[in-house]
């Protein structure tokens, strides 16, 4: 996939311009994909990803941007995002509060 696009159909082409050409390109220098792929065998395999390999919010965003979505799946990616915000900031503010041992005297 680092030099063909693929089409609608599931077929794959050859970049139709040098806008496209100069893109994959571009994206085989980065080496994005073998980074997305990557992650994807650590999640297929359930093996624990090492720190290193864990994407920020940052990257994702380039992996999903990198991926062309379509506007629809765009906007269903983000609303996703967006509830896993609210989740993990609710699990962070709302964890019990560690209760200080008693002596006995």
């Amino acid at each position: 996939m680092d030099y063909f696009y693929k089409t609608p159909e599931g077929t794959y082409h050859l970049p139709t311009d040098e806008t496209e050409a100069e893109a994959k390109a571009e994206a085989r220098a980065s080496g994005v994909l073998r980074r997305i792929k990557r992650f994807l065998a650590y999640l297929a395999n359930g093996s624990i990803v090492p720190d290193r390999e864990r994407p920020n919010a940052a990257t994702l965003a380039d992996w999903i941007r990198h991926c062309h979505l379509s506007g629809e799946v765009a906007v269903d990616v983000e609303e996703d995002y967006q509830v896993c915000v609210r989740i993990l900031t609710r699990a962070g503010g709302d964890q019990p509060k560690k209760k200080k041992a008693r002596m006995k005297a």
